[in-house]
């Protein structure tokens, strides 16, 4: 799948399991111009470059742990007062907590998860 998006021009491809679930994320913050299907091959990595690396100790994950709440509660079509509503968090926490400027505890990560009817792992940022 492949997704133009305009401010300022970005080509982006989206390749595997969820790739409609990263184009409606797109969508939803960006005006999307044109999406084509393409059944390009992604291009092999060389054999000798493979390594397995956790995610948590990567400069992205430093840089972008706190979007993934954003994600979720986007893929749910819930807005951040609907969140707080169901989870029992300020909506004023909530948005610190998007904004990367409050680390999501363990117990919210459990409030957050349970409205969400996600893992709440998957929002732990420490």
């Amino acid at each position: 799948m492949l997704a133009l998006v305009k401010m300022p021009h970005t080509d982006i491809v989206i390749h595997g399991a969820h790739a409609a679930d990263i184009y409606e994320l797109i969508k939803a913050r960006f005006p999307v111009a044109e999406l084509v299907e393409s059944s390009a091959p992604v291009l092999p990595v060389d054999e000798g470059d493979d390594e397995l690396v956790e995610l948590s100790r990567t400069d992205w994950w430093e840089q972008n742990r706190f979007r993934v709440l954003r994600g979720l509660r986007r893929k749910h079509d819930m807005s951040q007062e609907e969140l707080a509503r169901k989870s029992g968090i300020a909506r004023s926490v909530i948005a610190l907590y998007e904004n990367g400027r409050r680390r999501i505890t363990l117990r919210a990560a459990e409030k957050l998860g349970k409205a969400l009817g996600e893992d709440p792992r998957k929002l732990v940022t420490e």
